[in-house]
């Protein structure tokens, strides 16, 4: 979804990022163009021109769109939650066709890559609840 962020005075001229970024992004983005730099780097996210192409992006879409998936080195990956079909593009639409057969190997690196992500997920709720009691 294309952000526009405007911050006068804080750069010479325009800037487009076209590497993809992410929400928890924002934050960070705002405070660095507001040279408030300190609480930035206690965030999740980056500002968004500190994203690279090799930085893996998470879309998790599970709950409520049936599927999760991730973009990483410009290609996207989707896995769909009822079939456990993955597919791969070089942009985030998904035709039929873009499945990847039953011994791709983008289908252990997904598989792995939203495993590993859960895993981390359970972990910080797991700390996060040891801290509230």
């Amino acid at each position: 979804m294309p952000l526009l962020i405007h911050a006068p005075q804080t750069l010479s001229h325009s800037v487009v990022v076209s590497d993809p970024t992410s929400h928890i992004d924002l934050a960070p983005t705002i405070l660095g163009l507001l040279g408030a730099a300190e609480p930035a780097g206690r965030m999740q996210g980056v500002p968004i021109w500190q994203r690279a192409a090799t930085n893996r992006v998470y879309f998790l879409a599970f709950a409520y769109g049936g599927a999760d998936g991730f973009v990483q080195d410009g290609t996207y990956y989707m896995r769909q939650a009822l079939s456990g079909a993955v597919s791969k593009s070089r942009d985030l639409w998904f035709a039929d066709d873009e499945h990847v057969g039953p011994n791709d190997p983008a289908i252990p690196l997904v598989n792995g890559a939203l495993e590993d992500l859960d895993a981390l997920q359970r972990v910080i709720v797991a700390r996060q609840g040891e801290r509230l009691r």
